[in-house]
């Protein structure tokens, strides 16, 4: 693959990126957006099974690719105030 082409599907993953972060409210945080000709592959970490699914549904609806594989894992997410990265008890 060129380095074009390699810019311009980068430049579209960061797009889709952008697209569903701004639709999730914070649902999935570290979000990436692999594309792949067959689809996407969805990875970051979301707070429960609903985020991780609405990011899986608004991937296909929004973007009209299939998701080929969600790797978004589930766990507590921390909050911005939360000290040394660790979320509430």
């Amino acid at each position: 693959m060129s380095d074009d082409a390699a810019s311009t599907i980068r430049r579209a993953e960061q797009a889709a990126e952008a697209l569903l972060l701004g639709r999730l409210c914070g649902r999935v945080q570290q979000l990436r957006v692999l594309i792949r000709p067959e689809g996407a592959v969805l990875q970051g970490v979301a707070g429960s099974y609903y985020g991780k699914q609405m990011a899986q549904h608004l991937a296909f609806k929004l973007l009209g690719l299939s998701v080929l594989a969600n790797e978004i894992d589930v766990r507590s997410l921390s909050s911005p105030s939360s000290k040394d990265g660790e979320g509430p008890l």
